[in-house]
């Protein structure tokens, strides 16, 4: 951790990618590249700490709540948004467990890869050394508990390339349906979250 991650997340180099969010009549929203990104550069690294966390104790109270009481409102609307646009957390590392959801990064805007080719950003766990092996003590990690996984890109990204990635990570062990569910996107082209942009007309190159 101390001499891969660290260097390499504090040198400006790997910091270079320059994003965008354009509205989009059918998908919502969708992140895109402003320059030219080099394989393994982070993207929009700020989304490691703008987030909110649930821990598993409180998320199982909360969908029991909603059981209790369904005309709750907005604890319904809590839920959808943690299950709109976070990810499961299930570290054995440091204990964070739950779901973690961006309130102020631009990766929320990134849509779903639906062919390989389609991936040209994906999310690195920083808990596992480059054999996929869970590191079981890391002065960084737990120093560092909510920086689970960073986005970077998989690939050389260009100029104007829609940066997308594999939702099917989001979920620590993907349901049948939660799969349906991307297929759908797939599918349709659409996004998760539907499109409501009343009195004014959206072009695929309008910045938000």
């Amino acid at each position: 951790m101390c001499k891969t991650f660290l260097s390499k997340f504090y040198d400006p180099s790997q910091h270079e990618a320059k994003t965008e969010v354009r509205r989009d009549q059918v998908k919502g929203r969708g992140v895109y590249a402003l320059n030219d990104i080099p394989a393994g550069s982070f993207i929009n690294p700020d989304d490691s700490h703008l987030n909110l966390h649930i821990n598993r104790y409180q998320w199982e109270a909360l969908q029991q709540f909603i059981k209790d009481y369904p005309d709750a409102h907005m604890y319904r609307q809590l839920r959808d948004f943690y299950l709109s646009y976070g990810f499961e957390n299930d570290s054995s590392t440091n204990g964070l467990t739950g779901w973690t959801v961006s309130i102020a990064s631009m990766n929320t805007f990134m849509n779903h890869a639906c062919e390989d080719a389609d991936q040209i950003a994906s999310g690195i766990n920083i808990h596992l050394n480059s054999f996929g092996q869970v590191i079981l003590f890391s002065p960084v990690g737990y120093r560092r508990k909510f920086i689970v996984t960073l986005t970077v890109a998989a690939r050389n990204i260009t100029e104007g390339d829609e940066i997308r990635m594999d939702y099917s990570g989001f979920r620590t062990e993907p349901t049948d349906e939660y799969l349906q569910l991307l297929q759908s996107f797939c599918d349709s082209g659409e996004g998760l979250v539907p499109v409501e942009y009343e009195g004014e007309e959206i072009t695929d190159d309008q910045e938000l």
